[in-house]
């Protein structure tokens, strides 16, 4: 896989599809960090080390953190892995759509 936002579109399009066969699951891209509004205040959205994509799989948190290639986590994202996890909440490292497919079988079964 060469880009992670490659990566992203496609574990986006295929939680689309198992949503969309009727089974409990929906996902969204999700951004970190700091941004400017139109009136010049800094707005904070998600902290730093947040997962790429935030989904709700048959009722529980999961965060999906992306890699491709030999990327590693930042020492932010492992901190927030930790968080997620001891909040009883699922957070995966997936670098590539066929991981998170297997993923979504083995909690939800086939399509």
């Amino acid at each position: 896989m060469k880009s992670e936002k490659t990566l992203q579109q496609r574990c986006l399009k295929l939680l689309n599809t198992w949503e969309g066969s009727g089974k409990a699951v929906i996902g969204v891209r999700t951004n970190a960090g700091k941004v400017k509004n139109t009136a010049g205040r800094w707005i904070e959205l998600c902290p730093k080390g947040w997962p790429d994509i935030t989904a709700c799989i048959d009722g529980r948190f999961t965060g999906f953190e992306l890699k491709t290639g030999k990327g590693r986590q930042s020492q932010d994202q492992k901190r927030m892995a930790v968080r997620i996890t001891l909040a009883h909440g699922d957070y995966v490292v997936i670098r590539d759509e066929k991981e998170l497919n297997r993923y979504l079988r083995e909690r939800l079964g086939e399509i």
